[in-house]
């Protein structure tokens, strides 16, 4: 090897940087809901020329970013430099990013549930409560929601889920706190009383 060449190790340390600093950028740019396209237009308006096509190369980890766009791209999407350089830690960082993005992602899934509950309750009629007496066995549409819960119920007891398993593992130890944790965050306070209407009365 000539002097001044990169070894074999610094190459793979190169590879693992730039692999690193593509899985973070990703990670932060779904987070934000962005497609290649929006993070390539706010780059823009930021004044750093880079296309969609630049943007899949860097987060494959096939195009090393210049330090410039580095620094634009951190600015972005709200990270450091830190967070996307290549660490001993980088594969710690990169899941709780994950489970960051899964526990935000997971309770506005729950909401949409809920705030349908309550647009499903504001279309019940007595017209919709005598055609659900007549069509369903399960009573007016009250009885009719309830039994869409209930059969989730039991879904989800017999494990009948149709893409993928509906449940984690324990494994024992710490894990299995955190997990009932994440758990536990995903319901805290996410049913509160309603603020009280103003009174229409006149003081």
């Amino acid at each position: 090897m000539h002097q001044g060449e990169p070894s074999d190790q610094e190459h793979e340390t190169e590879a693992g940087v730039d692999a690193q600093f593509g899985d973070m950028m990703r990670e932060a740019r779904q987070k934000l809901r962005w497609s290649q396209r929006q993070l390539a237009e706010a780059l823009q308006k930021a004044g750093l020329k880079i296309d969609p096509s630049a943007i899949t190369r860097i987060e494959n980890g096939q195009r090393e970013p210049k330090l410039r766009e580095a620094v634009a791209i951190s600015d972005i999407l709200d990270l450091t430099l830190d967070d996307l350089v290549f660490s001993e830690s980088g594969d710690f960082r990169r899941s709780l990013v994950v489970i960051n993005h899964s526990l935000v992602t997971s309770r506005q899934l729950l909401l949409q549930g809920l705030i349908a509950v309550d647009k499903a309750l504001r279309g019940i009629t007595p017209a919709v409560n005598e055609e659900m007496l007549e069509v369903s066995e399960h009573g007016d549409a009250i009885g009719v929601l309830h039994r869409q819960v209930e059969m989730f119920f039991e879904m989800v007891d017999q494990d009948l889920q149709k893409e993928g398993r509906n449940y984690a593992y324990l494994y024992g130890g710490v894990g299995d706190q955190v997990k009932q944790a994440m758990v536990d965050a995903l319901t805290h306070r996410i049913l509160r009383p309603a603020p009280k209407q103003p009174s229409d009365d006149s003081a």
